[in-house]
């Protein structure tokens, strides 16, 4: 048989395996970064958290390691699927790793454990809600370290961060709720299509301030949805999830886009809280800037800039989120499966 027939099966047999958009796309990158491990992520945004903390194992990015966005949690699976199977060896043993969110999926088996990472929380956005992150933020954004005398403005911002939070999530809940029940009745194929939650626009549904969260709107009316349209079963199913979970719990249950929303909103207060010349937050800190002599304690104002309808202050913040045991140890453990590939 002839190199052109050969060529042509092999091209044929390859095809095979590569009908779909995002493995197309896979081809044309990996050709540019075959001797690099690749990272397959959902979006653009993902590497903000993840750089650092897979730089930390793998060594300097784009180097040694490449991340490649896949648009969407099933695209991630379904490439590592095709890559597992493919007829062509090189694809097969070409170096990579997923990382996903777990989403609304409660997932009780990963067919790729050692290749893809699943989120321990809804989505990464969920990492820059806990309180671990919000006192690194105001220690050193916010230049407090609860250590000054005469001075509880720390104290006081974690205790505004974790009640304002806490309101947050109980008045976020029962759409959480609903969202939750929509992903059952899709995945039992009750219902043809998902709710679309990134069409929300949570600034109508409430309104968030130092002190509390205050809702405008009843929910149901919010989405424009009745009850009726949602099955009584899996709103029990739905439910049943978040019972006897603590406000801690469900900061990293509840949708992550949410959660983010809630910080982005929250900070931007806190921050033109710390620039007023009357704030509600930083009160000792003021008041000590005001006095003279040995009493005075110039008071540093944070230099966090902020655009509020495009917050991209978190890759600037993304080492202060939490990097779960699980992350480290899925990173320690791909990277010693890399050794002998570099």
């Amino acid at each position: 048989m002839g190199a052109a027939v050969n060529n042509r099966l092999d091209f044929m047999d390859e095809m095979l395996n590569d009908d779909s958009v995002i493995f197309k796309e896979f081809m044309s990158f990996y050709r540019h970064h075959e001797n690099k491990v690749i990272f397959f992520l959902e979006g653009d945004d993902d590497i903000d958290y993840y750089l650092n903390k897979i730089q930390n194992k793998f060594g300097e990015y784009d180097n040694k390691w490449v991340e490649m966005s896949c648009a969407g949690r099933s695209n991630v699976v379904q490439i590592i699927k095709d890559l597992h199977e493919h007829t062509k060896q090189e694809y097969r043993d070409c170096k990579h790793f997923g990382i996903i969110d777990k989403d609304y999926n409660e997932v009780s088996d990963n067919e790729f454990p050692e290749i893809i990472y699943i989120t321990p929380c809804y989505s990464i956005e969920n990492f820059y809600v806990s309180k671990d992150f919000f006192k690194k933020v105001v220690n050193f954004k916010f230049y407090l370290n609860g250590k000054e005398e005469r001075n509880n403005d720390f104290q006081r911002c974690l205790d505004s961060f974790e009640s304002v939070r806490n309101d947050f999530i109980d008045k976020i809940l029962e759409l959480d709720k609903y969202l939750r029940c929509n992903r059952i009745m899709y995945d039992l194929k009750a219902i043809d299509s998902k709710i679309n939650a990134r069409q929300l626009k949570l600034g109508q549904l409430l309104d968030i301030t130092l002190t509390g969260v205050e809702l405008k709107s009843d929910v149901l009316d919010f989405m424009k949805k009745k009850i009726e349209d949602f099955n009584l079963e899996a709103l029990k199913e739905s439910n049943d999830f978040y019972l006897e979970k603590t406000h801690d719990d469900l900061a990293m249950l509840i949708r992550g886009k949410f959660m983010f929303y809630f910080i982005t909103q929250y900070l931007y207060k806190l921050r033109n809280d710390n620039l007023n010349k009357n704030p509600q937050i930083f009160v000792d800190s003021s008041e000590n800037d005001k006095k003279n002599g040995d009493d005075k304690v110039k008071m540093q104002k944070t230099k966090l800039s902020f655009n509020i309808e495009n917050p991209d202050l978190f890759s600037a913040l993304s080492d202060y989120a939490d990097s779960p045991k699980c992350l480290v140890d899925f990173l320690e453990n791909a990277a010693n499966n890399t050794l002998e590939f570099a």
